[in-house]
């Protein structure tokens, strides 16, 4: 869900004098939402992609991974929440299907994300909605190559785009000194947004894998202003530019035992941002079909359970105050998340 909120980081343009931190926020909130995995088995593993072959990873040289030689489909669907302490529960959707071509995966996902209404900050008394968030993302992978470097390696390639809309409101009080009262102030943000991705994935040995990923977000905002229902109303349009580089690797050390870690740079309008996400999946026995999941997404603890079939499976994800930095605003957070998973 990296591309549902882009725009929001010029909302601090557009604020009034007097609402404090409104830049801070605005960024704080857009880096939150670039952070939301698409889906619970990498929520749970701690939010780790570049390398991890799961359904829901951002890397598109995973894609060829995701469908054994006999399946041609696979289908994917999550549902998750985001709730704050002082801010509103966002319901996410998403729904994701694979299929096989004569060269290479192509993959198809389509996401959203709504609220209802809900008071973000006890002093300033603004609130917030998330109206809906359309998001189609397209990816497409292939091997490239067996025995590149050693006997059984395999290394992958793959491209992806993303379009995304977003519409966004926030309402409040305001002092305004030339009336000596409280107004009432409405903004209205609404984005489109558009992302180009490039990513390798390379298995040296079949226990061992390594990936990478690099993407662009180029988005456009219009954000319109009201104050006092029509007394005063102002509207800018934003340009806003960003990029990020993801690079992991995954280990299985032993049969039931996998741990991954990643690295993300991220660069939004100058504003830099380095993370470390990590996690582990530990199995029970032999042939039992729950796995465990434990992990750290920069900043903050991530867990959940694995059960899978011979043709699908369930995970469900759980992270644990993921967003810190925009508790001053929000309050306390927490995503949880269901993804179901089956191969034809």
């Amino acid at each position: 869900m990296r591309k549902i909120l882009v725009a929001v980081f010029w909302l601090g343009v557009v604020f009034p004098a007097g609402i404090a931190d409104a830049k801070e926020f605005g960024e704080a909130l857009s880096e939150a939402f670039s952070s939301i995995p698409a889906g619970a088995d990498a929520a749970s593993i701690g939010n780790t992609d570049a390398a991890n072959e799961v359904f829901s990873s951002n890397n598109p040289a995973i894609v060829p991974t995701l469908l054994k030689d006999e399946h041609k489909v696979g289908l994917s669907g999550t549902y998750g929440s985001v709730r704050f302490g002082r801010g509103p529960d966002v319901d996410l959707y998403l729904a994701s299907a694979a299929v096989r071509l004569p060269l290479g995966v192509f993959a198809l996902t389509y996401a959203d994300a709504n609220s209802g209404w809900s008071a973000t900050d006890p002093f300033f008394g603004p609130e917030m909605k998330f109206v809906e968030n359309p998001t189609i993302d397209l990816k497409y992978g292939l091997k490239v190559r067996d025995g590149l470097f050693f006997q059984g390696d395999q290394l992958n390639a793959g491209i992806g785009y993303v379009f995304g809309e977003s519409r966004l409101k926030f309402r409040f009080s305001q002092f305004i000194e030339d009336f000596g009262v409280d107004v009432p102030v409405a903004i209205k943000s609404e984005s489109r947004s558009h992302a180009g991705t490039v990513g390798v994935f390379y298995k040296p040995r079949k226990n061992v894998s390594v990936g990478a990923y690099y993407s662009h977000i180029w988005s456009s905002s219009k954000d319109t202003t009201d104050v006092a229902g029509g007394l005063f109303v102002e509207e800018v349009d934003s340009k806003i530019q960003s990029d990020q580089f993801r690079i992991g690797a995954g280990w299985r050390i032993v049969p039931l035992t996998y741990v991954t870690v990643d690295y993300r740079h991220l660069d939004m309008e100058g504003e830099k941002l380095d993370q470390v996400f990590a996690g582990i999946e530990q199995g029970f026995r032999e042939n039992f079909p729950l796995f465990l999941y434990v992990g750290w997404a920069d900043q903050g603890l991530t867990g959940g359970l694995g059960f899978y079939l011979e043709n699908g499976g369930l995970n469900l994800g759980y992270m644990h105050r993921p967003f810190r930095d925009l508790e001053p605003f929000l309050g306390k957070s927490e995503v949880l998340m269901a993804t179901a998973f089956w191969n034809f």
